[in-house]
């Protein structure tokens, strides 16, 4: 059974970068779905006061998220080109380095947002 090559270099770019945008726009999709999922559920269970607060969440969540798909994807044209390469050594530090990185910025985020939480959510006005 031969493997489904795609052939990247020649061909036409826009159904190139389409077809590669395609998992980042589906991931997307879901957490607006799961998002709105939250609210209609809060809607009917909680009240106003917990979609108000979902919805004014829910866009720093995206924007975190898709921050963190943005700096995976640099870090696997990275870590293509060393496994191109067929520099392993490389790879290895880089795929360390990635996750390290991820985990801090994590932590810092982390340590930045919980003591700013409460004074943004009362500037805000949210409930």
């Amino acid at each position: 059974m031969a493997a489904n090559k795609a052939d990247i270099v020649n061909g036409s770019l826009t159904r190139t970068i389409f077809t590669f945008s395609i998992p980042l726009i589906v991931g997307t999709m879901i957490q607006v779905l799961f998002n709105m999922a939250d609210q209609v559920v809060l809607g009917q269970m909680a009240g106003t006061n917990a979609v108000a607060s979902v919805g004014a969440c829910g866009t720093v969540t995206m924007l975190i998220v898709n921050f963190f798909c943005g700096l995976a994807g640099g870090v696997t044209i990275l870590l293509a080109r060393a496994i191109g390469a067929g520099d392993d050594e490389m790879s290895g530090r880089i795929l360390s380095t990635a996750v390290i990185s991820a985990f801090g910025v994590g932590l810092l985020g982390m340590t930045i947002a919980l003591p700013l939480a409460g004074p943004l959510l009362h500037l805000t006005e949210c409930p």
